[in-house]
């Protein structure tokens, strides 16, 4: 595999080494590049430049020059949790893992599609056919966001919940007398018998953000759904969460106060039962 980087700040990158003169583009800060392997000395005084692949939108090339004081070693966490069959991955082995090729396109950001398959137990390529085969998940196969009431038709649709099995983000915390009331032990006390998909943030490498709304509708700071395994409680609102990733297919962990921080500015997600109390066509299986 060849090797990457990633940029550590806003970084231009130059048509040639040491370039003084109109940048191709601004790298955004996290950006991921693949090493093409050629380096140089440039500059007055001499400073080490390397020349970078750069994916845009539409995975759309850009090849130029960057500052070697800008790049860090970047070493992909990538997993197969929810099992991606060969021949739907993409030939940049830098793309996001959650970004395949399916019914002859691209299919861009599947996290809503990979949380679903995740819970049902199964592989990409069998639930995106059986969306594929059934009309009234076709949206899930056509590139266009997914929000929450269209998530939840995925999951009663193809694994048979009924519409009072999954409850609401607030419903799960709600309490007769105190109201909704977000802590680390409620939460970590509905994990036993849910799975939490909650919506959070991720920068454009896939990493769990605090919400920043200064950066709102920028490659750091883009909505994604995850799957909340297990939160492990410390005090009102610390310890530690266990969780399913789609952009890297894999699990991770990360602090509770980030993960709620991350849901904001309004915490959306479902709680979805680990075993069904309805009849249906398949069964959460994790």
């Amino acid at each position: 595999m060849d090797a990457l980087k990633w940029v550590v700040w806003l970084t231009p990158l130059e048509p040639a080494a040491g370039s003084n003169g109109p940048k191709l583009l601004d790298l955004p800060p996290h950006a991921i590049v693949r090493m093409t392997g050629n380096r140089q000395m440039a500059g007055t005084p001499a400073m080490p430049w390397s020349e970078v692949e750069y994916l845009g939108q539409n995975m759309q090339s850009h090849v130029g020059w960057v500052y070697d004081g800008y790049l860090e070693d970047y070493t992909p966490n990538r997993g197969d949790v929810v099992h991606i069959d060969p021949s739907l991955k993409l030939v940049y082995p830098y793309a996001p893992v959650q970004d395949l090729t399916f019914n002859g396109m691209t299919q861009f950001n599947l996290c809503a599609e990979f949380c679903s398959a995740y819970i049902g137990g199964e592989p990409i390529l069998d639930f995106l056919n059986k969306c594929k085969a059934n009309s009234s998940l076709s949206f899930a196969i056509t590139n266009k966001a997914i929000g929450v009431t269209q998530l939840q038709l995925l999951l009663t649709t193809m694994y048979g919940y009924s519409s009072t099995d999954i409850k609401a983000f607030a419903d799960g915390l709600r309490d007769p007398v105190m109201g909704v009331q977000i802590t680390s032990g409620r939460v970590a006390n509905m994990l036993k018998s849910f799975y939490l998909v909650a919506l959070v943030h991720i920068n454009s490498a896939g990493e769990i953000v605090y919400y920043d709304p200064t950066k709102q509708g920028t490659p750091d700071m883009v909505l994604h759904w995850v799957v909340i395994e297990e939160v492990d409680p410390f005090g009102y609102d610390d310890g530690e969460v266990t969780l399913f990733n789609p952009f890297p297919d894999n699990m991770e962990k990360i602090a509770f106060r980030l993960l709620y921080q991350s849901m904001a500015p309004g915490p959306t997600g479902l709680w979805v039962p680990r075993v069904k109390t309805s009849s249906g066509v398949g069964s959460a299986t994790h």
